[in-house]
């Protein structure tokens, strides 16, 4: 049974993208992958531009070469180009709220960025830290 999660709202956050990213994490087990948390939550950020490094695809990291990508999760060379028809999705596993100006994601747990291809069906690359 996939694992329970939520959408954050987004400008971007349409029925029928939203419906294929599900089907889509759901279909490879990414979720079930990154660590435990009480909530899992996903927001569809951005369409990626063909030919974006890897660093501006995932837009957190300028160096997303450097970030670990979660144990079964695709991970592209460091120095790959994006190709055609990626959606960045954020995946924040919370295990505990936190706040103020010391906590960069205002949650401790897991981040987690997917660039997810539509077309192909499949999440083509993933990073991810602790949150804290």
């Amino acid at each position: 049974m996939p694992r329970p999660f939520h959408f954050e709202p987004s400008r971007f956050s349409f029925p029928e993208l939203r419906d294929r990213v599900r089907e889509i994490i759901e279909s490879e087990g990414a979720l079930e992958r990154l660590p435990p948390a009480f909530e899992v939550t996903v927001r569809l950020e951005a369409p990626v531009p063909a030919g974006a490094t890897l660093g501006d695809a995932h837009a957190n990291w300028n160096d997303a070469g450097n970030i670990e990508t979660p144990e079964g999760l695709p991970r592209q060379p460091p120095d790959g180009r994006c190709p055609p028809g990626l959606v960045r999705v954020a995946v924040q596993c919370v295990t505990r709220r936190s706040g103020g100006m010391s906590s960069y994601y205002g949650f401790e747990g897991y981040f987690a960025s997917l660039l997810v291809s539509i077309d192909e069906g499949r999440i083509w690359d993933a990073r991810g830290e602790k949150a804290s």
